[in-house]
């Protein structure tokens, strides 16, 4: 829910609804003012490096690949739809499924992660906590006095 959503819904209530329900009907919300005051603290962390293994744009990657393999892209290409057949089948049958194809297969898994470190990294800005106190004041509009 959005915010200005949020204190329409706390000034109605804050007026009209001792009990913390809103009861049915159309209520003018017209120049009711919140206050807000806010005693506590934000912490935000450094920016951090990562490798964006979820925004890589795979349908030019695919493509640059079968331009790199030349005669051979497409026997790649057939591997690369047969893989990802499987690993959307084996997606859809859970956790279980995954967890034996990455212990059947840690050489091929360690493989993909030591090509992935090569990627050249992004940066994400720093996780942001607050620990916060909220006042909240509501000052009715005529419409709700």
């Amino acid at each position: 829910m959005d915010l200005h959503r949020t204190l329409v819904l706390e000034a109605i209530r804050r007026r009209l609804a001792a009990d913390g329900e809103i009861p049915p009907g159309r209520y003018d919300v017209s120049g009711s003012r919140v206050v807000i005051e806010v005693n506590g603290e934000l912490l935000k962390s450094e920016d951090e490096q990562y490798v964006p293994t979820t925004s890589i744009p795979v349908i030019p990657a695919l493509m640059l690949a079968l331009e790199k393999a030349g005669a051979v892209g497409d026997n790649i290409i057939n591997l690369v739809a047969e893989a990802m057949t499987e690993a959307i089948a084996l997606e859809e049958k859970g956790d279980e499924h995954l967890k034996d194809l990455l212990r059947r297969s840690a050489a091929a898994e360690d493989k993909v992660r030591s090509m992935l470190a090569t990627l050249p990294p992004k940066t994400r800005s720093g996780k942001i906590n607050v620990r916060a106190e909220l006042a909240v004041e509501v000052v009715p509009g005529p419409g709700l006095r």
